[in-house]
């Protein structure tokens, strides 16, 4: 039973964001949220558990990973990639069969992260290699490219800077974004460029800022 209302407890996990620790009594908190039946409520409990990474907000996550909504198990699989844990990779493999493309999105963007933490796993970039040529979305599909060019796959930066100049701005800034993370000494040049060239004809705010820092 909650002795608060939904808009108390969501104060709480507001203010919680903004904090640098959180408590025992606060950890328990969560772990007592994520059952909540107020879908807002358990999306920030799996935000909060991410920015507060323990070995026990990890089990309060892995408990959520199916959960009904699909934002609260989006949260979960990005939260999930602050883990070093490969046994976390067996968690979120099958959310990237989920049916909501955001957590197929984040879920593969989390097995990146785990498995550039963990060491390099061959047959993790080989799942996500053949996961790629089935996936079907565009948000998801730029999701793979950016994971598998940290993983060793270099081809995949052209299928990023083909994106760029794709119609949709959600796309492209998505691009944008995985191009700062993939930017390095060697491929600085060409991505650097590339963005500079499509800030001149860049047309939306949002985009344009993403560009701007990193360019700048």
């Amino acid at each position: 039973m909650y002795m608060e209302s939904i808009e108390n407890y969501l104060d709480i996990l507001y203010n919680m964001e903004n904090q640098d620790h959180i408590t025992q009594s606060e950890i328990l908190l969560l772990k007592d949220l994520s059952h909540h039946n107020d879908d807002e409520i358990r999306t920030y409990v799996a935000r909060n558990l991410g920015l507060f990474y323990s070995y026990e907000a990890e089990a309060i996550l892995v408990s959520m990973i199916n959960d009904k909504n699909e934002q609260v198990r989006t949260e979960v699989c990005d939260s999930l990639g602050n883990s070093k844990s490969k046994d976390i990779l067996k968690v979120l493999k099958p959310k990237i069969f989920d049916h909501y493309f955001l957590v197929r999105g984040y879920a593969v963007l989390s097995i990146a992260d785990i498995t550039l933490k963990a060491g390099i796993d061959v047959d993790i970039r080989n799942f996500l290699q053949v996961s790629f040529r089935k996936e079907r979305s565009t948000w998801v599909q730029i999701a793979y490219a950016r994971s598998l060019y940290l993983l060793g796959e270099k081809e995949m930066l052209s299928f990023l800077l083909e994106k760029l100049n794709h119609r949709y701005y959600s796309i492209r800034i998505m691009v944008v974004r995985s191009l700062g993370d993939i930017l390095n000494e060697s491929n600085q040049q060409l991505i650097l460029s590339s963005l500079q060239n499509r800030l001149l004809i860049e047309k939306g705010v949002s985009v344009q800022r993403a560009i701007e820092s990193i360019c700048n």
